[in-house]
């Protein structure tokens, strides 16, 4: 198995799942509306008993001024601090640092700006608008509070996105423990989407052809199931089910 298992120990995810309720209360009680949730956390919401998240993956709302509050206002008296990928690289993310068996770890809040299309590092031909899943949602609730997560059969044409670009990815990373581990989560909550969420077709199809995935580019994630069959062992689904699942784009 791939996956660091110890990225989603309950005694990190759960500290993950308040920090996501505490934003969303947040935002709705200060902004009148909220963010999109993306990513492991959304197909948790769906499917609770799965994996959840560490990070917290959103799409901020369209108006600059809420996406400057959270940022400059809630971010900063709730301890999440921008920080340099490294002491070379101008890249910077936003992080809380938390603890987990007395050891240091970051959530890292990963933003999503729907004024900026999501970039195709890859040159898969992928063309992902986040305005999209703003247009695209169901509200979801938790314990606390509710999140905004995009359909599921819009989430699935993302996920598979985040699959492909990430192999492609790998090729010249295939030790990095860290890719390999984000993959392996990719397939596994499409395969959790598959078995326990409905997914119209449909609009799956729709979505599909609207973000460039061709008919080789859904091949091409189906065959990456051969080499993880623990996926399918760990979910209880067959490939053929996923198969049927995820039709064919026009």
């Amino acid at each position: 198995m791939d996956l660091i298992d110890s990225d989603y120990q309950d005694g990190i995810t759960s500290q993950s799942r308040m920090e996501l309720e505490k934003l969303s209360c947040w935002q709705k009680e200060n902004l009148g509306e909220w963010s999109v949730v993306i990513g492991g956390w959304a197909v948790w919401s769906y499917y609770p008993k799965g994996f959840g998240s560490r990070d917290i993956d959103i799409v901020l709302p369209e108006d600059k001024i809420q996406q400057t509050r959270i940022i400059e206002e809630y971010f900063p008296i709730h301890e999440i601090h921008e920080t340099k990928k490294s002491a070379f690289s101008e890249e910077k993310y936003y992080a809380k640092k938390i603890f987990y068996a007395d050891e240091p770890i970051e959530i890292v809040f990963d933003l999503f700006y729907p004024q900026t299309p999501r970039p195709d590092n890859e040159n898969l031909g992928f063309k992902v608008d986040w305005t999209w899943v703003i247009t695209h949602c169901n509200e979801i609730p938790l314990e606390n509070s509710s999140i905004l997560v995009p359909t599921p059969s819009l989430l699935s044409t993302l996920k598979i996105i985040a699959a492909l670009s990430r192999m492609e990815e790998m090729k010249g990373k295939y030790n990095d423990r860290r890719i390999r581990s984000k993959l392996w989560k990719d397939y596994y909550d499409v395969a959790n989407l598959c078995k326990y969420v409905d997914v119209d077709d449909s609009e799956l199809i729709q979505h599909m052809n609207g973000m460039g995935i061709t008919e080789k580019h859904r091949n091409q994630f189906l065959d990456g199931y051969i080499e993880r069959t623990d996926i399918l062992e760990t979910v209880g689904i067959k490939i053929d089910k996923i198969s049927q699942k995820i039709p064919k784009p026009d």
